[in-house]
């Protein structure tokens, strides 16, 4: 049997700029089960070969927009996009890593550069379903 997998960060401030896939590190990390994520990079490494499951949210600040996009060794897994009025982005995806592949959250243009924080969201998490 394999031990548990699963993380949970957030940021702890605004995002008032971001180039083109800046990586965006989730740096309040409140559970890390197998020491997969890291809060300084904002970067989940699998320490297990199996299927996962990642959940990306964001939020918008008033009169501002937000483009972000969650990817796996670099290809996009999916994007999230938040507008006006403290809009929420949503973004999941299940998705099967080998030991050793990576999953980080970036933003994904040159447009929608200001990444508010309220209430723990922005996050990133994810979870093993089944070691493979």
């Amino acid at each position: 049997m394999t031990d548990p997998v699963a993380f949970y960060g957030v940021l702890s401030s605004d995002y008032y700029t971001m180039s083109p896939n800046q990586v965006i590190p989730f740096e309040r990390s409140y559970t890390n089960f197998g020491g997969g994520y890291d809060a300084l990079f904002g970067l989940f490494q699998a320490p297990v070969s199996g299927y996962y499951q990642f959940v990306l949210t964001c939020q918008a600040h008033p009169n501002y927009m937000v483009n972000l996009e969650m990817v796996k060794n670099g290809n996009l897994l999916c994007r999230a996009h938040a507008a006006t009025h403290y809009q929420g982005g949503y973004c999941v995806a299940m998705v099967h890593l080998d030991k050793g592949d990576d999953v980080w959250v970036r933003h994904y243009n040159g447009q929608g550069t200001y990444l508010y924080y309220s209430s723990n969201v922005p996050s990133f998490s994810g979870h093993l379903i089944k070691a493979t």
